[in-house]
């Protein structure tokens, strides 16, 4: 089978392009800063988690602590029956 002339050119182009798109060329990475961005979010989260609280005005800490309501119960106590 013999092919006409013209048909090499079509042939090494398409051997032209694959050697070109072969190489990687430089592209902007779209993640540039991610990382740094997330440590100090992280960081300030975590700054903003074991900030001091304010100065109590009691001495003994009875007034921060929150007094028990005796209608609650005690939490040994058996749970009620089930009724159906």
């Amino acid at each position: 089978m013999k092919l006409p002339r013209w048909t090499v050119y079509p042939a090494l182009a398409l051997l032209a392009a694959m050697l070109v798109l072969a190489f990687p060329h430089p592209q902007e990475d779209v993640h540039r800063g991610a990382a740094r961005a997330s440590r100090r979010a992280a960081v300030e989260a975590d700054a903003r988690a074991t900030a001091p609280e304010p100065a109590d005005e009691s001495v003994d800490g009875a007034a921060a602590a929150p007094a028990e309501d005796p209608a609650v119960g005690d939490a040994d106590a058996a749970p009620a029956p089930r009724t159906r």
